[in-house]
């Protein structure tokens, strides 16, 4: 969501040539980039790109799988808490979402195990928490692997 320059998802659609994949960019200059990337690294038939806004619910919705897309992924589309409760209504049962994180310390309701929204009782689990980067960066960055909690 938010897919801007491609990254992660032309990267997963490389490096997973079994892998369809969904790109979502409100900004048509963007969007036009990206159809322009996937035509040209040939991944046509593999990889779609929606050019709407996340809210809007559109084509991108009418695309959706049943059961919801496996993944949803973001990086800098929005604060954690927004971009779980935009994406939910792609989500199911078994969806994972990654959130690309700077601090973890920044992020509000970020336990152990779980991951409390701070305004929905919408309920998740945390997968997994990797380092994303050894660069330098204040706080290091991190890869934030969330699903929806069961029960």
């Amino acid at each position: 969501m938010g897919s801007g320059n491609g990254v992660p998802g032309l990267v997963w659609a490389v490096v997973l040539p079994a892998a369809r994949v969904v790109l979502v960019e409100r900004v048509a200059r963007k969007a036009a980039f990206l159809r322009h990337a996937v035509a040209r690294l040939g991944l046509r038939g593999r990889v779609g790109v929606y050019q709407e806004s996340v809210q809007a619910n559109g084509d991108l919705l009418k695309a959706m799988p049943p059961g919801g897309y496996a993944i949803i992924g973001s990086r800098a589309f929005a604060a954690i808490e927004d971009f779980l409760s935009l994406s939910w209504c792609h989500s199911g049962a078994a969806t994972q979402w990654l959130y690309m994180a700077g601090r973890l310390d920044e992020i509000r309701g970020l336990k152990t195990s779980m991951y409390t929204h701070p305004t929905t009782p919408m309920r998740y689990e945390l997968d997994a928490v990797e380092s994303a980067s050894d660069d330098g960066h204040p706080g290091g960055r991190h890869l934030v692997w969330i699903r929806r909690a069961q029960g």
